[in-house]
């Protein structure tokens, strides 16, 4: 099976796993679904380091969809994963 063709989805704490998994072993799905992401878990640990954890994986390619709702309250972290994504997301990478 070709594991582009795979793909993974979660919300809220199920939603920061996908995150957590994407940065972690990114070659286990072709595509990541993050849902209104806890993003607020340990004091926003995932997006302060979100930066680096790209830069550091220049050959990542794959698909992560983010979504935030307007009731979810990660509405900055939210922001601020958007901003590293922007900032340093491999070319690779669609998002």
């Amino acid at each position: 099976m070709d594991i582009l063709g795979l793909a993974v989805v979660g919300e809220s704490l199920a939603g920061l796993f996908i995150l957590e998994t994407f940065f972690e072993e990114p070659q286990l799905f072709g595509t990541y679904i993050a849902l209104s992401p806890t993003l607020w878990w340990n004091a926003q640990a995932l997006v302060r380091g979100a930066d680096a954890r790209l830069r550091a994986q220049p050959r990542l390619t794959g698909t992560l969809y983010l979504a935030t709702a307007g009731d979810d309250d990660i509405g900055d972290a939210g922001k601020a994963l958007a901003a590293a994504l922007r900032a340093a997301a491999p070319k690779g990478l669609t998002w």
